[in-house]
């Protein structure tokens, strides 16, 4: 955000100034492409400075650009010093920082107590059935979520992010001594959709859209719909395809593993019908 904000210069022309660091004499690193390369070396901080040079002007080829050794990136990084990018950011986080979601993605294992049926007192207006689901988040879910919730304190701590402070009558309290930016306003509230409880903690959940399983496939019929040829058990010449038939479900969109199943699903059916033709 910082670089594409600051792209046309002015802010680090600025901060220079009033830091006063910028250079007396005309040199073939400015202070400004210092501040440049000190801004790459964070977004690429496994590489050497010599590496970084060539990331961060990798899209100007053809143009006269210096070449400097390592040890001339060295000096252009302790010859800026640090308050250059602190004021930077100062100047930058108000108007350039936003909201962001940390959300964490928890796989699902089938459940025997998770079923869709039907029943006799649920049909729509033309007379069918009605699907009627049973569907809950069993613990090994929720451990998850309680893993998870580990894992993002841990990361908010790392950014330096204080935890929520809250008043039992009105909710979060802002903290007048904090700098506008980072702040953690994450609450789980028993009114959420999808609250839930794991160990007396609360947490929310929400949907991926990623809709799996419910006629999936297995090697036994006792335990699943369809078999591995996603033909189902009770009817030889029914199958069935889509998500509907994997198993379970990890966090990674479902379209290619889907497609991959019915493009099998199409090729036992035309080998099924070569056998019975």
């Amino acid at each position: 955000m910082i670089l594409r904000v600051s792209a046309s210069g002015t802010a680090p022309r600025t901060v220079l100034e009033e830091t006063g660091t910028r250079e007396r004499r005309l040199r073939d690193l400015p202070s400004r492409v210092g501040v440049y390369f000190v801004l790459a070396l964070g977004l690429f901080p496994l590489l050497g400075y010599q590496m970084v040079w060539q990331k961060l002007t990798a899209a100007l080829g053809g143009q006269e650009l210096p070449c400097p050794s390592g040890k001339a990136l060295r000096d252009l990084r302790r010859r800026i010093g640090t308050a250059p990018v602190k004021a930077l950011f100062e100047v930058l986080a108000g108007p350039a920082a936003q909201p962001f979601r940390l959300a964490l993605e928890m796989e699902q294992i089938p459940e025997e107590s998770n079923y869709v049926t039907i029943d006799t007192g649920y049909r729509g207006r033309l007379g069918n059935f009605r699907p009627v689901i049973r569907y809950d988040l069993p613990d090994y879910v929720r451990a998850g979520m309680a893993a998870a919730k580990e894992a993002s304190d841990q990361i908010f701590a790392w950014l330096g992010v204080p935890p929520l402070r809250l008043d039992p009558a009105e909710g979060p309290v802002d903290d007048p001594d904090l700098f506008p930016f980072p702040r953690d306003y994450t609450r789980y509230e028993p009114t959420d959709p999808g609250y839930l409880t794991y160990r007396d903690t609360g947490y929310s959940s929400g949907g991926a859209g990623h809709a799996a399983g419910t006629h999936r496939m297995g090697g036994s019929p006792r335990t699943s719909v369809v078999d591995s040829r996603q033909r189902s058990w009770d009817h030889d010449n029914l199958y069935l395809v889509g998500c509907g038939n994997m198993p379970t479900v990890g966090t990674s969109n479902p379209t290619l593993t889907m497609t991959a199943l019915a493009i099998w699903a199409g090729e036992n059916i035309v080998e099924d019908l070569r056998r019975r033709l």
